[in-house]
């Protein structure tokens, strides 16, 4: 199936926020790793946006972790707790003929991306 997309120069950017919990006390998260989960955000996005032919050409251009707070989860069956680390991720992305209120993540409620349905040609 061949899908026709159109690019045009209007560069615009814009914001989105979503948020991640990390099964880890934030203590030990390195500041090492949040760059390593902010850059691989990064690449992911960009590289699955280019391989699914998003037709807004929506390309991250920064993201950002900030700690939000922590969470404690009991599992009473086990006797088990859980620490999760609540992060904050801000992210500077830009796009191509994109409307106002464009996000990385439209759809459903649960964040799923759907890039229009397109898929790769080929």
């Amino acid at each position: 199936v061949e899908v026709a997309i159109k690019c045009t120069n209007d560069l615009k950017y814009f914001g989105s926020t979503s948020f991640v919990g990390i099964v880890s006390d934030p203590s030990k998260i390195t500041p090492e790793e949040i760059s390593s989960l902010e850059q691989g955000f990064s690449s992911t996005y960009n590289g699955l946006g280019e391989y699914l032919c998003d037709d807004m050409f929506r390309r991250v251009r920064s993201a950002s972790l900030a700690l939000q707070g922590i969470r404690r989860t009991q599992y009473h069956e086990r006797a088990l707790q859980e620490t999760v680390a609540e992060y904050k991720l801000v992210v500077n992305a830009t796009c191509r003929g994109c409307t106002e209120g464009t996000s990385l993540f439209e759809g459903e409620a649960d964040d799923a991306r759907e890039l229009n349905r397109a898929r790769p040609v080929g």
